[in-house]
């Protein structure tokens, strides 16, 4: 029955590989001369050949141009934040195109849904959040804002704190007072869906609270209680990251599975 009550976390992908793309890039050449510091955005997408054509014998044939189908900027995005009858066009737009879905930011879904589901939390506001196109679309001001257009884009202040060992970060980022964690990029430790969960239930924390409240989002109280510790019971990698590039925990043995019952 819904509301549901406390529940212990269940890693859902535990033991499972992803597969990984890793390069490493210098700073230096990611920034336009002679500017050594700086905010980056970046996005992923992927496409396809347009048409597909199944043959009598079974083999398949890819024609036509290029087209998008998917593509990452922030984490979560097109699971929680662009409803179901709007992800294919959010899917195929680019970023520049992205001020379209501002009511999504503005209004999100899930603020509704996290109010609804779990009674003991303090609501948080369900329309007019500046606080998530801040964070999502723009990048949040000292930190890592790219300019005024709304764009799904993953920012990075290559100039802003002081980087630690992969892996021995707080998982909470920004939210932490690391000023090299999440959103201010991704770390491979950084827990990108409790911090998003955070923010969308305006449980900023103790840190990042009184920076949004100045900017007068979240009805004057960003660090709601108990609104800063959501989360999805899951706060660490079953593996060790490694301490040199790849960084990436080495993958798991497919036949040794032993995630789930």
């Amino acid at each position: 029955m819904i509301p549901l009550g406390n529940e212990a976390g269940r890693d859902g992908v535990l033991n499972y590989n992803t597969h990984t793309i890793a390069i490493q890039v210098p700073k230096t050449d990611l920034l336009q001369a002679p500017a050594a510091n700086g905010t980056i955005g970046i996005y992923a997408s992927a496409s396809r050949l347009k048409i597909r054509i199944l043959r009598g014998d079974g083999t398949l044939d890819a024609n036509g141009p290029q087209v998008q189908v998917s593509r990452l900027g922030n984490p979560l995005i097109n699971e929680v934040v662009i409803p179901l009858g709007k992800k294919d066009l959010w899917n195929a737009s680019d970023p520049k195109d992205d001020a379209q879905f501002l009511d999504r930011y503005t209004s999100p879904e899930l603020a509704r849904l996290v109010n609804f589901l779990y009674p003991a939390l303090d609501n948080a506001p369900e329309s007019n959040r500046g606080d998530l196109v801040a964070v999502l679309l723009t990048g949040v001001p000292g930190v890592n804002v790219t300019g005024s257009t709304q764009a799904d884009l993953l920012r990075l202040n290559t100039g802003l704190g002081t980087p630690v060992p992969v892996g021995t970060g707080n998982r909470l980022g920004l939210l932490a007072g690391e000023f090299t964690g999440f959103p201010n990029g991704r770390r491979l430790e950084d827990d990108v869906t409790d911090i998003e969960i955070r923010a969308v239930a305006c449980g900023y924390g103790p840190i990042v609270g009184p920076i949004v409240e100045s900017f007068g989002f979240c009805a004057g109280n960003a660090n709601r209680t108990p609104n800063n510790l959501v989360g999805d019971g899951v706060d660490v990698n079953e593996n060790p990251f490694l301490s040199t590039f790849p960084y990436v925990a080495a993958p798991n043995r497919g036949y040794e599975h032993t995630g789930h019952e």
